[in-house]
């Protein structure tokens, strides 16, 4: 495992240890990885492969609900039918309609993916991924 990868997982670890010992987070939920198929961006079809954090981040566990801050972390598989989902099409719809200058709406939708979502207030986080950059940029809305 690379050195970016190690210390991707041991913030992760430290993030879930920081949630369970905090008696204010709630109840979170962590379901195993998943890392067969590539990270979906919000053009129909289109992919990206896991750079080394992605990768850490999935091989940690797929979905962690209440993960960070009330947002659900999606899997692999529920980013390849987020806009599928009503709840984060009309976040994704909201965010274009009315932040024309951030993602999603100020860049092409096959060099975006949503990551995670609140479904109890409009914040969500996304993925941007610029020229040839092999990390995405994160762009957290709360």
């Amino acid at each position: 495992m690379s050195d970016i990868c190690e210390r991707t997982t041991e913030l992760l670890r430290r993030l879930k240890q920081q949630n369970d010992e905090d008696p204010d987070h709630g109840d979170q939920e962590l379901l195993p990885a998943d890392l067969e198929i590539p990270i979906s961006t919000l053009a129909p079809g289109v992919t990206r492969q896991l750079s080394p954090m992605l990768r850490a981040r999935f091989a940690f566990c797929s979905t962690w609900k209440n993960a960070n801050l009330d947002q659900n972390w999606l899997s692999l598989e529920a980013t390849r039918h987020a806009l599928d989902n009503p709840e984060i099409k009309e976040l994704v719809d909201l965010r274009i309609e009315n932040w024309d200058w951030a993602p999603p709406a100020s860049v092409k939708p096959e060099d975006c993916a949503i990551f995670s979502y609140n479904p109890y207030a409009v914040e969500e986080t996304y993925l941007v991924w610029e020229s040839e950059q092999e990390e995405p940029i994160v762009w957290r809305f709360f």
